[in-house]
């Protein structure tokens, strides 16, 4: 899922909301490979504790040449997107963690395995 903290290999740091977040780079990648149309799906909690589903403005990823660029175009569009239907929908956004935490996870394991100070 897109608004995921990407703590894994091969995320990329993209303003998300008006903040740098650490970013997955699947749905460009994937649009880009395919030459697939990136197309948005959200859902939302109606009065009556219903789920809608509903598809947002579809888009395509264009290819400069520079695939590097083309991916982080990419992944910009899908977290604006994303960023969109947030703002449109604030309380339906559940939120679990720190989407803005720009530390990579495997750097967070390796300093929890260090051993406590000698005395402790």
């Amino acid at each position: 899922l897109p608004d995921q903290r990407a703590d894994t290999p091969g995320n990329l740091v993209v303003d998300f909301l008006g903040r740098p977040a650490l970013t997955y780079t699947g749905p460009a990648t994937l649009a880009l490979r395919t030459g697939a149309l990136i197309l948005p799906c959200f859902g939302r909690r109606t009065e009556d504790n219903r789920i809608v589903c509903y598809f947002a403005q579809p888009f395509s990823i264009e290819h400069s040449g520079d695939r590097d660029a083309d991916i982080l175009r990419g992944t910009r569009m899908v977290n604006q997107a994303l960023a969109r239907e947030i703002l449109r929908y604030p309380a339906q956004w559940l939120w679990m963690h720190n989407r803005w935490d720009l530390e990579r996870g495997e750097h967070r394991r390796k300093r929890r395995k260090q051993p406590p100070p000698p005395g402790q």
